[in-house]
């Protein structure tokens, strides 16, 4: 549920300074809806990390290495990345730097619209007629 008072804050103050005092309501919808922010992600499934690992690198690793790697996997659908997550340590020590490590650093964020920023969803255009009309 959109929060009006909300979304008017953001159209009066734009805080991120996108010009939507000159925009016509449809292209503050388009704006809203655009994918151009991020959100950090603290928590991922073994699947993410398992497909985050690049095979070759995975191969280079000792079969204790492995295991470290399978036991994290197998810890299911909330596995905790955040900076000081015992998974993500271990997986930083395991891969350094690299395609694997890259790969892992992109599952710490997720790519998001304004409106989903603010916790509003798909934006429509009687959203932002409500709003302004407060």
């Amino acid at each position: 549920m959109t929060d009006y008072v909300a979304l008017k804050a953001e159209l009066d103050t734009d805080p991120l300074v996108r010009g939507y005092a000159g925009m016509t309501v449809d292209q503050k919808v388009a704006d809203l809806n655009t994918v151009y922010r991020t959100l950090p992600v603290d928590i991922v499934s073994g699947s993410d990390i398992y497909n985050a690992v690049d095979q070759a690198e995975f191969d280079a690793l000792t079969a204790a290495q492995k295991g470290q790697v399978d036991r994290i996997t197998a810890l299911g659908d909330r596995i905790v990345v955040a900076d000081a997550g015992r998974a993500r340590n271990t997986l930083v020590s395991l891969f350094p730097s690299g395609t694997t490590f890259n790969n892992l650093v992109a599952l710490k964020s997720r790519d998001v619209s304004r409106s989903e920023e603010l916790g509003f969803g798909e934006m429509g255009p009687g959203f932002i007629v409500n709003a302004e009309a407060l």
